[in-house]
């Protein structure tokens, strides 16, 4: 049984990402959470080397640096952490029984499913209510979420050196469907969901039932395949094919359609490795990403940090304990508050969304409307489409084996397709998904559905800006969702 809980206070979402650190603060209102600060900065280079923060104190000030530009004044923090090398999502099917015995079970089952030593995580694992996808009522289906100690460590050093106070650690799978499924008009009558985070080095896919989580995946393919590409076209850096790829890039059909072809045969494939999260590793699928090595462990923490946060999916709460790995004892003093919780209604009030509009990663006002592209300027961006078209028809072909995988194997296929991150609204995107899909698709609005009162940037703007902030934003709603005492 659940523990009853405070009525939600003032909460920040945070996003430690490796090219960026987002963040949205949520306070109460009358009629339902208010969006009331957001804003970001850009990851201080070099602070974060393959999914671990090498640089708290850079850390740490990019964060004042965001909290004091976006308005964000409150301290209560929930965050996340990701990578495809650190930090493991993943779905598994035991034999059923009870969650004494599952307990027990999990200290040995996780060895099988993480690509570093089991005596080095912090883990937590949730039961999935629906019944087997096989059928099979001698089985059953658990949520594991295993992540490197010391990457928690150096994450939890960042947000105290910031002057935080954390609440909770989640991954991106759980904090998605907050601020994109629960409350927004359309989706909550939809049984089956499909979200892409398109990130800057990875997408991750997760299909959820009924708002749980039911099949991650880790897609090697985000912004920054775009803009690689972009540079090697026009023979710019890559910074300068980002920025070229914002303001003038688009889907271009006819260099898609010349490209098309059929999906690739299936491979022996991982299951998910997160970058704004997914695990990496696998399950029996047919979607194969190589997993690159196990990164080497950052420097020893300095003295006086205080231990890292575990992860809590429930009821269930596992410390890090190098010395003793899979302490499950039920003694053990929980964090402040629960972190992975997938058992209790979420509850967002339902609005009206703004209607979307494209911009990438500016933060800046919207100005006037832009004077019409010369001559060389649509040659420019012709160029641009024709350089993307291969990775974009490279992202549909996987994105079509994820949602044809599991349509394999659950009665109930994905009814929609929600796009979120920093790519979502590249013009033409959705429209060309959803042809080469066969399914509908939708840019998600996670800010579309809350009241705003975020006093540097206008509504527009946010409406604008949001799908960029869809896990800060499902971060910040995790106390809301899980409601009053």
């Amino acid at each position: 049984m659940a523990k009853k809980r405070k009525a939600a206070g003032p909460v920040i979402g945070l996003d430690i990402g490796s090219r960026w650190i987002k963040a949205v603060e949520v306070r109460p209102g009358k009629a339902g959470p208010v969006v009331t600060g957001i804003g970001y900065e850009p990851t201080p280079q070099g602070a974060i080397v393959d999914d671990i923060i090498l640089d708290s104190a850079a850390i740490s000030e990019a964060i004042k640096r965001l909290f004091a530009g976006g308005g964000i004044s409150a301290r209560n923090v929930v965050s996340c952490v990701a990578g495809q090398s650190t930090v493991v999502v993943r779905i598994i099917e035991v034999p059923r029984m009870t969650r004494e015995e599952l307990r027990e079970t999990m200290k040995w089952e996780v060895e099988r499913h993480i690509p570093f030593p089991s005596s080095e995580v912090v883990m937590d694992f949730q039961p999935l209510s629906r019944p087997s996808p096989s059928g099979d009522d001698q089985t059953m289906e658990v949520l594991l979420a295993v992540c490197q100690e010391d990457v928690v460590k150096k994450h939890m050093e960042a947000v105290l050196g910031a002057k935080l106070k954390p609440e909770a650690i989640e991954v991106e799978p759980v904090a998605l469907p907050r601020s994109l499924v629960y409350g927004v008009p359309g989706m909550q009558e939809r049984r089956t969901v499909a979200v892409a985070d398109i990130g800057w080095q990875t997408t991750q896919v997760c299909i959820y039932e009924n708002l749980e989580p039911v099949f991650p995946r880790s897609i090697p393919i985000g912004g920054q395949s775009l803009a690689r590409a972009v540079s090697e076209a026009l023979g710019v850096d890559e910074d300068a094919a980002d920025q070229t790829l914002r303001e003038q890039g688009s889907v271009d059909l006819e260099a898609l359609e010349a490209l098309s072809r059929p999906a690739p045969p299936p491979e022996e494939e991982t299951q998910i490795g997160l970058e704004s999260p997914f695990a990496a590793g696998g399950f029996e699928s047919p979607f194969a990403v190589p997993q690159p090595p196990a990164a080497e462990p950052p420097a020893a923490e300095e003295p006086g940090v205080p231990p890292p946060i575990g992860f809590d999916l429930g009821d269930e709460f596992v410390p890090a304990a190098p010395q003793a790995p899979f302490t499950l004892d039920e003694e053990e003093a929980p964090a402040p508050r629960s972190i992975f919780d997938l058992d209790e209604p979420l509850g967002v009030p339902e609005e009206e969304p703004a209607e979307p509009v494209f911009d990438l990663e500016e933060m800046e006002e919207p100005g006037e409307a832009a004077e019409p592209a010369s001559a060389s300027g649509e040659d420019r961006s012709k160029a641009v489409g024709a350089a993307i078209a291969p990775v974009l028809v490279d992202l549909a072909a996987e994105l079509s084996r994820s949602l044809d995988y599991y349509a394999s194997r659950n009665p109930a296929p994905a009814e929609v397709l929600v796009l979120c991150g920093g790519v979502a609204k590249l013009p033409g995107l959705a429209g060309y998904l959803e042809g080469a899909l066969g399914m509908p698709v939708m840019v998600g609005d996670p800010l579309g559905h809350l009241q705003l009162a975020a006093k540097r940037y206008s509504p527009e703007f946010l409406a604008e800006i949001g799908p960029v902030f869809s896990i800060c934003v499902g971060l910040a709603l995790r106390d809301f969702a899980r409601g009053e005492a």
